[in-house]
């Protein structure tokens, strides 16, 4: 009897397995013949259920700037930069010092105002959303939402931890929406208006974070425009969005195409914005310093003049890799590039390597209301300032020419890997700003033997980091030195003393003898006057 029971049972169950497979099944085939999704008219009206530029099309206020590109057009705004020591045309640092007789008819004033264009939240690539997501970036042929595009907002950030990024209080509230549809740049133009037809060298900034955290919207690029830089600032996938791979064909590395598509972007367009596809200069910190060194040593071909010798520039910082035993081969098939056997970004360079990036893009000069939440509140110094204006100068120098000297100056050489330059920046208010800083050379390697020396020979791997064959003998030559210059010291003394005790032992009998000719003179004035006087009486 209970036999009987069960098999209504089990025939129900069958029956509602086969129409939850068929739902799922006709969810599943609606779902891929579903249309791939698309970028909504702006961020701030993402269903298009409000109207929140009520304007004519192609109609401009006096603080906006058109762009047309053969995807569409861009309008942005128009931004001043407040009491800064330089112009576009002119910059102080550039001028050949005089001496004291020459007198300059058209001075630059100390306090200028320089105006560029900010275009926020610019797309480059299509959402990664739906079917595009874990694959690689499909490149934009049309910007979205109706003509002209106005990109005045920042856009949000990729999706991340963002309880796991830096941050100066621990309450802090992350300060930017965080999207799966974050692949934007912010351009940030000189204005052209002022110098019509002149093309800008172009930096291109991708962020760090350790390729888990981060946003362009940290980085804020009106200073460094005013410079005469065009310099675009790059979102690209993080984390599992970005990197995750499963071992199968896929590489997994979708951040790093995001990135590629990015330079594309600027190949193709960067010369609507007033800048030289042609002289592209990738900077980066942290995992984007990762990237620019991969870049360096293994170019992605882009086109014959964006990565070639006359043509794109890196920036990273010296000696930011190491070669090891072998233990890195998977790494070509993680990052999808021809790098062989090398590890790069080793943690000790991500301590007290962020301080310059505040002052390279101009924090210190920045209106208030451009500024990162949490630089609102920070007092700038002179001497932020003008370390600030010091490096602005030089990544200029170095974009324009591939030499971060001064026009005239030299004093900052090329690399030598024995030789172990360096420059100590000049940027207080009482140092000389027509150099960058003085060159020296080994600082504090003997402090330092023991992590770039006896730790590697520890580990057993060869870095790029050696030692200088004469530093032993250099050591010896400046204690010899030292040790000559207090025995001169010490003997001068001697000679002196020997000189002070002669002059003193010779000039002794003359004046003795001088003396007691004046006292006898007076003994005897004495005497004549004691006789007078009894003999008047």
């Amino acid at each position: 009897m209970n036999r009987c029971n069960i098999f209504p049972v089990i025939r129900w169950v069958i029956i509602v397995f086969i129409i939850v497979e068929r739902f799922a099944l006709v969810c599943y085939g609606q779902l891929q013949q579903a249309p791939e999704p698309t970028r909504s008219r702006g961020f701030w009206n993402p269903f298009e259920t409000t109207t929140t530029e009520p304007r004519r099309v192609g109609e401009l206020r006096s603080d906006e700037v058109i762009v047309r590109l053969s995807i569409g057009n861009i309008v942005g705004k128009k931004t001043i930069i407040f009491n800064v020591p330089w112009t576009l045309q002119q910059d102080p640092l550039d001028i050949t010092p005089h001496d004291r007789s020459h007198f300059d008819p058209d001075p630059l004033p100390l306090h200028n105002n320089v105006t560029i264009s900010a275009f926020l939240g610019v797309p480059y690539a299509e959402p990664p959303l739906g079917q595009r997501r874990f694959k690689s970036p499909q490149l934009l042929t049309q910007l979205p939402g109706k003509d002209p595009f106005y990109a005045f907002d920042n856009p949000p950030a990729c999706a991340q931890n963002v309880e796991s990024r830096p941050r100066m209080h621990i309450n802090d509230p992350y300060p930017y929406r965080v999207s799966e549809d974050c692949l934007y740049l912010n351009i940030y133009t000189p204005d052209t208006s002022t110098v019509s037809g002149m093309k800008f060298s172009v930096i291109v900034f991708f962020h760090g974070g350790n390729f888990q955290t981060g946003s362009i919207n940290d980085w804020p690029g009106h200073v460094l425009a005013s410079r005469g830089l065009v310099v675009v600032t790059v979102n690209y996938r993080l984390g599992p969005f970005g990197f995750m791979s499963l071992g199968d064909s896929e590489t997994g590395n979708y951040g790093i195409q995001d990135q590629r598509a990015a330079l594309r972007f600027v190949r193709d367009h960067i010369s609507s914005f007033g800048g030289d596809p042609q002289a592209v200069t990738i900077v980066g910190h942290d995992a984007g310093a990762f990237v620019t060194d991969a870049y360096y040593v293994a170019p992605i071909t882009l086109s014959a003049h964006l990565h070639s010798a006359a043509g794109s520039r890196t920036f990273f910082y010296v000696n930011n890799y190491r070669f090891d035993s072998g233990n890195t081969s998977f790494l070509p098939n993680w990052i999808g590039l021809n790098i062989i056997n090398i590890f790069l970004t080793p943690a000790a360079l991500d301590v007290g390597h962020e301080c310059d990036l505040y002052l390279l893009f101009g924090f210190p000069f920045m209106p208030n209301d451009l500024l990162p939440t949490h630089f609102k509140d920070v007092k700038w110094s002179n001497k932020d300032r003008n370390a600030s204006q010091l490096f602005t100068t030089i990544f200029r120098q170095f974009a324009n020419n591939q030499n971060p000297n001064f026009p005239h100056d030299g004093t900052w050489g090329a690399l030598e890997p024995r030789a172990h330059w360096y420059l100590n920046f000049n940027y207080t208010h009482w140092s000389e700003m027509r150099v960058p800083g003085k060159l020296l050379r080994d600082f504090r390697w003997k402090e330092s033997a023991f992590w770039n020396e006896y730790i590697p020979s520890l580990v057993q791997f060869m870095t790029t980091t050696f030692s200088p064959i004469d530093e032993k003998l250099r050591l010896e030559v400046v204690a010899y030195q030292i040790s000559i210059g207090i025995i001169g010291c010490i003997l001068m003394l001697v000679v002196v003393l020997a000189c002070a005790f002669a002059y003193l032992f010779f000039e002794r009998r003359p004046r003795l003898q001088a003396e007691f000719d004046h006292k006898r003179l007076i003994s005897d004035r004495q005497k004549r006057e004691m006789g007078m006087k009894l003999s008047s009486l």
